[in-house]
């Protein structure tokens, strides 16, 4: 189906849930300032089910063998900035030339290849100390973001399904396009 080619996300640095269709309603990108906004165009929070092709499958329980299964865990191109000002803001446009991005492996954290401060820790907040801690304002300035373009193909017999994004664990914040059309923010 080529209406489902391109998946393109910038992460701000909450798991996602999208339908991966066409909504109505458009992105302010003001989404992650916003303490009303806590998601867009996202499923309601549940349980970790998934829709297996027969009983059998089912009992099996390995979902990457689903034939209603497909990941996107592999290389993804990837740009990264260290300030919310200088990220690509029309990236998602399917004809947006990201040749001179670097790639990253999803699933994968850019801070160990080299993206931003490897930091730890068990305790307090990852940025203390980076910036004034003011809730509930979020700074812009040394405020990593990286962004995300992944092209791929949805089997044909998928045509007429509900297609769900999963995105199993982003630090922050989150919107999705598909084609160059807005999906979802967390």
């Amino acid at each position: 189906m080529d209406d489902m080619k391109y998946c393109f996300a910038r992460i701000l640095g909450v798991a996602l849930l999208a339908t991966m269709a066409v909504h109505t309603a458009a992105q302010t990108f003001t989404e992650w300032k916003d303490l009303k906004v806590n998601s867009l165009h996202r499923l309601p929070m549940r349980t970790d089910h998934f829709a297996y092709e027969s009983v059998e499958a089912a009992l099996e329980g390995d979902r990457s063998s689903s034939t209603n299964y497909l990941s996107l865990n592999g290389l993804w191109r990837f740009n990264w900035v260290r300030e919310v000002a200088m990220r690509p803001t029309d990236f998602y446009r399917t004809d947006y030339n990201d040749q001179g991005w670097a790639t990253m492996p999803v699933p994968g954290m850019w801070e160990l290849h080299g993206y931003g401060d490897p930091l730890y820790v068990n305790w307090s907040y990852a940025w203390k100390g980076s910036f004034k801690n003011n809730p509930p304002f979020v700074p812009e300035e040394n405020n990593h973001v990286g962004s995300y373009r992944r092209e791929f193909l949805i089997p044909a017999e998928w045509a007429g399904r509900q297609i769900v994004a999963h995105f199993g664990s982003v630090t922050s914040n989150l919107y999705l396009w598909v084609n160059g059309r807005f999906v979802g923010y967390s």
